[in-house]
């Protein structure tokens, strides 16, 4: 499946910028590191909603447990119920 100009640049752009930081890199500092490399000029429109949608699917896999947690408070501070942490729902 052939990609966007705006969604190929992002991707390439947020692959690299992720590989220059070292492994023991926060997820603070691959946020900075990342909002240092946009390459786009002014933050708005399509390319502006490529990169975001590149970055955040690049951290989420990255910083997964990371991510996890935060998902997980934000739905605690909901008051959602939650599933056990092993268990899926099926419907």
């Amino acid at each position: 499946m052939k990609t966007g100009v705006w969604t190929g640049r992002s991707n390439e752009t947020v692959t690299r910028t992720l590989a220059a930081l070292p492994a023991s890199a926060t997820l603070k500092e691959a946020k900075k590191a990342l909002s240092d490399a946009y390459p786009f000029g002014q933050r708005s429109m399509y390319p502006y909603k490529a990169w975001c949608v590149a970055v955040d699917k690049h951290l989420r896999a990255r910083f997964r447990e990371e991510y996890r947690a935060l998902d997980r408070a934000a739905l605690e501070k909901r008051g959602a119920t939650l599933p056990d942490d092993g268990q899926q729902e099926l419907f």
